[in-house]
This record gives structure tokens, C-alpha cells and sequence, in this order.
């Protein structure tokens, strides 16, 4: 998120709605390069966030896709929700 107070209001606008906080963590280099390769934001864009996107917020599950592939992270986000949602 790039500015704190966009979580409060998106929890304001789903309040009633099961909503978990998910902190992915991607490597600067790793992001760098999907970015060369879509061609959809300005290069530059993903390491002028980079340092602060994650600054101050506080989840319900972090990940770190430096040790894992975005599938086994879908998988780890899946069982959290079901795990939470009984």
C-alpha cells in the first residue's frame, strides 16, 4: 500500500466482509525484472516503492517469495484462508 491510510479505507469499504491482510515479499531484482518484462509501469516504478510499500503495516500473513514460487505461495495463502475462515 502506498499510503497507510488506503488499508483503513479499503477495511471501511468491506466492513462485513472477511478480509485478511497478506504481505508479499518479492526481491527487488525479481520485481525489476517482471517489470522489464510486462512493459505495463514505467521502469523505475517497482524500486521507487520498494522500501516503503510495506513500511508500517501489519498483516495477517507475510510470505517470502525469495523462498517459495508464486504457486506454493497461493497454496500457503488458500490454506490460511480456509484455516480461518472455519
Amino acid at each position: 500500500m502506498y499510503e497507510p491510510h488506503w488499508l483503513q479505507d479499503l477495511l471501511g469499504e468491506l466492513k462485513g466482509c472477511s478480509v485478511y491482510v497478506i504481505g508479499i515479499h518479492v526481491p527487488l531484482e525479481v520485481l525489476q525484472a517482471r517489470e522489464r518484462a510486462r512493459s505495463t509501469s514505467p521502469i523505475g516504478h517497482a524500486g521507487s516503492h520498494y522500501h516503503t510499500v510495506h513500511k508500517g503495516n501489519i498483516y495477517d500473513l507475510e510470505l517470502d517469495y525469495a523462498k517459495m514460487s508464486p504457486d506454493e505461495g497461493a497454496q500457503k495463502i488458500l490454506e490460511f484462508v480456509k484455516m480461518h475462515e472455519k
